[in-house]
């Protein structure tokens, strides 16, 4: 019996060794030739400065570019400066929580679960810079709570109260910042 399970062996490896030579026979056989263009060549080929190809998925060169498609018709005239100070503070006022999501290009802080009072509460807070100029309506902020239960967290919807303290607070400070290095 083991003979016989030597030879099926034997056998077996002969199989694989004539399947590996053929292969590596067949792949000589291949006119390969390196392509010299790198990655950076045709990304370069295919943007003009400052400004990405606009595609179509459906029909090459009518179509949309992805800002447009998500922002609507209306992106190529939407520029939002994004005040790196004013940032800089919402990123100081949240410090104390875990940060979920910061993306310095479109002002947006998106923090973690944070747990208050003794672990019975917890909040979650999204802040969005909306422009530089320090207004009310430069900053959005919104304030998500849950309570515990004894066994799961139940949503208590947005604190607009305590949303609109945090708001009025990176506003002050930033104005402050702002001031301060006006007058240097």
């Amino acid at each position: 019996m083991i003979t016989k399970l030597v030879k099926k062996i034997g056998t077996l490896n002969n199989i694989f060794l004539f399947f590996t030579l053929f292969f590596i026979y067949s792949c000589a056989q291949l006119d390969i030739e390196r392509n010299e263009t790198t990655h950076e060549d045709h990304v370069k080929g295919n943007m003009t400065p400052g400004q990405a190809r606009h595609t179509n998925i459906f029909e090459e060169g009518q179509g949309l570019s992805l800002r447009e498609m998500v922002l609507g018709d209306d992106a190529a005239s939407l520029a939002i400066a994004v005040d790196s100070l004013t940032f800089n503070v919402i990123l100081d006022k949240l410090s104390f929580m875990p940060l979920a999501s910061v993306d310095s290009a479109s002002g947006i802080v998106i923090t973690d679960w944070y747990a208050v009072e003794e672990n019975e509460l917890r909040i979650k807070i999204n802040v969005r810079l909306l422009d530089g100029e320090l207004t009310n309506d430069s900053i959005s902020v919104q304030m998500f709570t849950q309570k515990f239960d004894g066994s799961m967290w139940i949503d208590q919807g947005m604190d607009e109260e305590k949303a609109t303290k945090i708001k009025e607070s990176i506003l002050a400070e930033a104005r402050a910042l702002k001031t301060a290095v006006d007058l240097s």
